[in-house]
């Protein structure tokens, strides 16, 4: 989870606990989407295809890709750990990096958080530009990472609606509330 999530999240908390518990569950509901898709249907990011092709190589380690500069330029290894630890080179279609900030940016609108909203929106795009500019997903990657979250948030609140969630949320607000 990025900063701006935790950030949102210990926001939420302290102002609304529902919101928080939504944000949560919202969030937690989206990965499991992308997870699913990205087991299903395993996609290479541009990083391998420039090294590797479209050949399949077992055991492929992960790669800083493009992040490689950012650690060049300040003579550390952040990305290079990050990135070597990587447990699915071929998860990158849904990008869920990308579907991260849409989650932080609709529970920001929906909260009336104000001005903080143009700073979420313009880190959500710069994670969308990043993402391609490292060489670490496609534009498709991104777009689908977009679609994810919306889809994601959309049965989320269909589910709330309709199904006993609601009433596992007001539990879960009543936990932690104490």
């Amino acid at each position: 989870m990025g900063t701006r999530s935790i950030g949102i999240c210990y926001l939420s908390f302290f102002k609304n606990k529902e919101q928080f518990v939504r944000f949560s569950l919202t969030f937690v509901w989206v990965n499991l989407l992308g997870f699913v898709v990205y087991y299903a249907f395993p996609a290479a990011p541009p990083w391998y295809v420039q090294e590797h092709g479209f050949g399949f190589v077992a055991k492929t380690a992960g790669n800083t890709a493009g992040l490689v500069r950012f650690d060049h330029y300040f003579g550390i290894t952040l990305f290079h750990g990050i990135y070597s630890k990587g447990s699915n080179v071929f998860a990158a279609m849904p990008s869920l990096h990308s579907s991260y900030p849409v989650i932080v940016v609709y529970y920001g609108l929906k909260n009336h958080l104000g001005k903080i909203n143009i700073f979420f929106f313009t880190v959500m795009l710069g994670i969308w530009f990043s993402a391609v500019y490292t060489s670490h997903h496609y534009t498709l990657d991104v777009l689908a990472g977009l679609t994810c979250a919306l889809l994601g948030i959309i049965s989320f609140n269909l589910l709330m609606r309709y199904t006993k969630l609601k009433q596992l949320v007001t539990k879960m607000v009543a936990a932690i509330g104490k």
